[in-house]
């Protein structure tokens, strides 16, 4: 039998309403940070869905009560293993203004929180295993799905599967793409500057060191000289680097003269700018404000969250991803940059090269009304079947 036709018989194996009451049941379990266990609830049930359909399955503890859920269909070990990553968890549902797990499908858009952001991304993908597995496709390499915790807040579940496994030789990260193929995004790299002044009482302010106006200082050299220094790099895909100044916090009360003030500058940097870099700019900024005023003192912190994300538009899992969105929604898709992180960063920091491919729009991810659309939901799992099938076979 040929590649092709194991992909009509596999195919074959998708049905529709099976995909989306997956995705209906998903929705309808809680999954954020302010429960008290978490993912959880949303782990066992992907594990137990597995399950009950014989295909290979694990919980992978990460800590505590939270899981990574990871289930396989093996091949033969002589070809090429592909992951499919997403993750169980959702933003919880505070400025909601629909009924949040209440999955209701209406005008084509199925509700609810988590519908796009990305429990539709664990339908596709899980409905794409087990239509390999139905169809009895020999696969030569693994297909292997990975649902994580904590994607939303501190990535920790992929963290620990790029350190622990499973590995992988490619990947696609399930996020709201409108089924185009994301190559690109930019990293988060954050600095957070504290100035150290002198305290005192604010009706002899002349016998303090006042940290905030030092911090007025910093500010206007910040937005004088960073852009300077990140305008020099620009990415086809992604434009140049940016940055917000974030979050600032300064004095006690305003009878004391502030002794401490600090600003995290948030900042999403291209391909090939990374902590260091942006440490040294900061350096330089801080050193030139140290040299006109001596009063100056300030401390430099640095932190990261995800690194930035570049993979080949020529790597086979963009190909095989083209032909098979063409293949079902009849059109090629748009090889884009995306202006969000992800955790396809993750894996490929860890050597296996990831793109974000999903059903839905990221602009309905986290919102008051948050929503998919059914048809794209389907069309993926169908997607990320012919995918697997090319891949793997």
């Amino acid at each position: 039998m040929s590649k092709e036709e194991f992909k009509r018989k596999a195919l074959s194996q998708i049905e529709d309403d099976e995909v989306i009451k997956l995705l209906q049941d998903a929705v309808r379990i809680p999954s954020h940070k302010d429960l008290p266990d978490q993912e959880k609830e949303m782990a066992e049930f992907f594990a137990s869905w597995f399950d009950k359909r014989g295909i290979e399955v694990e919980l992978q503890r990460v800590e505590g009560p939270r899981q990574n859920v990871i289930a396989r269909v093996r091949g033969e070990g002589d070809g090429s293993t592909l992951m499919y990553n997403s993750h169980l968890d959702t933003k919880p549902p505070y400025n909601m203004t629909i009924e949040p797990y209440d999955p209701v499908i209406k005008d084509g858009n199925l509700y609810g929180r988590g519908s796009v952001d990305a429990k539709a991304q664990l339908a596709a993908f899980a409905s794409a295993l087990l239509a390999v597995k139905r169809a009895k496709i020999p696969l030569r390499g693994d297909l292997i799905f990975t649902g994580v915790v904590g994607e939303e807040w501190d990535s920790k579940g992929t963290s620990y599967i790029a350190k622990n496994g499973p590995k992988a030789d490619m990947a696609v990260v399930g996020e709201p793409t409108k089924l185009e193929i994301c190559i690109a995004h930019k990293g988060i790299v954050r600095a957070t500057i504290t100035t150290i002044g002198k305290a005192a009482h604010s009706s002899v302010p002349h016998l303090g060191i006042n940290a905030i106006s030092k911090m007025g200082k910093v500010i206007r050299a910040i937005e004088e000289e960073l852009p300077k220094k990140l305008e020099g790099k620009s990415h086809p895909l992604l434009g140049k680097s940016t940055y917000s100044l974030g979050v600032i916090n300064g004095g006690v009360q305003p009878s004391i003269v502030p002794d401490k003030c600090s600003l995290t500058v948030d900042l999403r940097v291209l391909p090939g700018i990374w902590i260091e870099d942006v440490k040294e700019y900061f350096e330089e900024i801080l050193e030139k404000i140290k040299r006109e005023d001596p009063e100056f003192k300030a401390e430099l912190s640095m932190s990261s969250r995800q690194p930035p994300l570049d993979t080949s538009e020529s790597h086979p899992i963009v190909q095989a991803l083209k032909r098979s969105v063409n293949e079902i929604v009849g059109r090629m898709p748009k090889v884009t940059g995306a202006p969000f992180d992800t955790d396809a960063s993750i894996l490929a920091n860890a050597g296996i090269p990831s793109v974000v491919c999903g059903a839905g729009d990221v602009r309905y991810a986290h919102a008051a009304v948050e929503l998919v659309p059914v048809g794209e939901v389907i069309a993926a799992a169908k997607i990320f079947t012919l995918t697997a099938v090319e891949i793997c076979c």
